[in-house]
């Protein structure tokens, strides 16, 4: 049977994406729509967290996790 169920790791990167949009964006929101670009600090904490280079190679930088729609799914919304 297939579960939908987040793993414990897809629940802790959930937090963690919850935990910065709401101390970090929520605040740069406006002025980020105002001059339609995000600010490079912000971008760079999103990297430092790994929020930003799941699916990326780790050869590039990146993570390197495998592809998944669940996860996907999750850290959209």
């Amino acid at each position: 049977m297939i579960s939908f169920e987040p793993t414990e790791d897809q629940s802790l990167v959930v937090e963690t994406i919850r935990r910065f949009v709401n101390e970090r964006v929520v605040k740069t929101r406006h002025e980020s729509d105002e001059s339609r670009q995000l600010s490079p600090n912000l971008v760079q904490e999103g990297w430092s967290l790994g929020l930003l280079a799941g699916w990326i190679p780790e050869d590039f930088g990146g993570l390197g996790e495998d592809h998944s729609m669940v996860s996907a799914a999750l850290y959209a919304e």
